[in-house]
């Protein structure tokens, strides 16, 4: 089956997940929203919780520093959970040791990933 197969598997299992947290929101099971990312490289999907979003919007006449003056944005997260999906397509449980060596391996990816979730749900 090869990759493509895992990839096939990864897609329907991101519709179906997307399927259950919705019924899981839905009746108020969750608390935060979860997020998956996908990471093609690993042939795996997380589920991540952002815990903390900072946007400091620019200020062109505060002197006190250039983060001031050109603004920034942070961004915090957990890994709840993630599956890795096999050459045969069969999906693994990361486990709590797999998930954050993921998380710390391909945290930039991870928190582009998340932005562009949290900048669709807060436009305008």
């Amino acid at each position: 089956m090869g990759l493509s197969g895992a990839s096939l598997s990864l897609q329907s299992w991101c519709r179906d997940i997307n399927t259950q947290t919705a019924i899981l929101e839905a009746l108020g099971a969750l608390e935060a929203d979860v997020y998956e990312v996908a990471i093609e490289a690993e042939a795996c999907v997380i589920q991540c919780e952002i815990t903390n979003v900072l946007v400091h919007q620019a200020n062109p006449s505060a002197w006190t520093s250039d983060w001031d003056a050109i603004g920034y944005r942070e961004l915090e997260f957990r890994v709840v959970s993630g599956l890795a999906f096999t050459e045969t397509g069969e999906a693994v449980e990361l486990g709590r040791n797999g998930c954050a060596e993921v998380a710390d391996r391909y945290a930039e990816q991870i928190e582009e990933a998340l932005w562009k979730c949290y900048e669709s749900e807060h436009e305008g």
